[in-house]
C-alpha cells in the first residue's frame, strides 16, 4: 500500500493528482521489485536474459481519501492498495 499526496488550489486537481502520486509510487515500487527479482536470478543463470514485464496500476484500489485545506490550499492524502 501507498499513500499519495498532493497540493492545490482546486480540489479536484489536488484529488486527482494524490491518485496519480500513489499510483506512480506502486508502480516505481513493483517495477524495483521486478528488477531486484532479476538480478538475483541471473547470477544462477550462464547465459544473458532479458524480461520486460508491464505493471498494471489499474488493477490498485482506493482504500481512503482525506482532503483538508491548509493556507487556502487543498491538500489530499489517497491510500492505495494493490491486491497480490
Amino acid at each position: 500500500q501507498v499513500c499519495g499526496i498532493a497540493e492545490s488550489s482546486n480540489i479536484q486537481t489536488s484529488r486527482t493528482r494524490s491518485e496519480l502520486d500513489g499510483r506512480k509510487q506502486l508502480a516505481r515500487r513493483f517495477n524495483t521489485e521486478i528488477n531486484q527479482n532479476l538480478i538475483e536470478s541471473d547470477k544462477n543463470l550462464t547465459t544473458n536474459t532479458q524480461s520486460i514485464t508491464k505493471f498494471n496500476v489499474q488493477r490498485s484500489t482506493i482504500l481512503k481519501r482525506k482532503t483538508i485545506v491548509v493556507n487556502k490550499k487543498f491538500t489530499t492524502y489517497t491510500l492505495i492498495v494493490y491486491p497480490l
